[in-house]
């Protein structure tokens, strides 16, 4: 399998999403089910406003955006929480996705493959490539 095929299945049942949202479990997650568990971690991350991938948040903003959502009830589906914050993930910064693979709901052998995943498409797509879309 590809890299593109493995990301677009991955992408088919976890979903990316550009925002902060609140998982099934009610933890702070981002792009394919990446979960945020901390402000600090949150702030390790190059969100940007909206689609201007030259206008970066601050380390204020991202920590206002996250205690934001994180207030917000859970139990809804990712787009609700989309008007929370308009901060967004570029898709591209794979690196710091596969640094948090670490789930301790999911099996060493799941966060081991999605680490890699991520870890394999930093190496194989360019900037401009398929999953570039914020």
């Amino acid at each position: 399998m590809d890299i593109e095929t493995a990301i677009d299945d991955l992408v088919s049942w976890e979903g990316y999403i550009t925002w902060m949202y609140l998982d099934t479990a009610g933890h702070v997650t981002i792009g394919i089910g990446h979960m945020i568990p901390d402000v600090s971690s949150a702030m390790l991350l190059p969100f940007i406003h909206g689609n201007d991938e030259h206008a970066a948040a601050t380390g204020a903003e991202i920590s206002v955006a996250y205690e934001v959502v994180r207030a917000w009830p859970a139990a809804h589906v990712a787009g609700y929480y989309a008007a929370a914050s308009e901060l967004r993930l570029p898709p591209w910064h794979y690196h710091e996705a596969a640094a948090e693979c670490h789930r301790s709901s999911c099996r060493d052998e799941r966060n081991a493959w999605t680490r890699e995943l991520f870890l394999r498409a930093a190496r194989e797509s360019a900037p401009t490539g398929k999953h570039r879309i914020v």
